[in-house]
């Protein structure tokens, strides 16, 4: 029961990053938008480096964007969203997952599974 209150405890919070990182973070994550598919991630070797500076587990191609996951834990999981272009993301709260904005089109996601 401490093991899992413990990595609890070291799970990240919503970053400080500049106008200038996020404008970069979400350039360079749209640059893989041709691969993968959707519901597949991109293979490491293929992480631009601003993506590879945040150290995510994963990057992975979902219906409406990417999503650069930073930390899990069983079902829960945190890390970076960026929307394909014009797609609208919801930061009223009260779903799963909850995004809240970083700056412009990156945003901070808690799936609490």
């Amino acid at each position: 029961m401490t093991l899992g209150l413990g990595l609890a405890a070291c799970s990240p919070s919503k970053p400080e990053l500049s106008s200038d990182e996020a404008t970069q973070i979400v350039r360079e994550v749209r640059s893989l938008a041709a691969t993968p598919k959707a519901g597949e991630c991109a293979n490491k070797s293929d992480w631009p480096s601003a993506v590879r500076a945040l150290e995510p587990e994963s990057v992975c191609r979902r219906s409406t964007g990417f999503v650069i996951r930073i930390w899990s834990f069983s079902v829960e999981e945190k890390g970076y969203f960026v929307p394909d272009e014009g797609e609208l993301v919801d930061t009223q709260g009260g779903v799963d997952p909850k995004y809240s904005q970083i700056h412009g089109s990156l945003y901070w996601y808690h799936a609490k599974g």
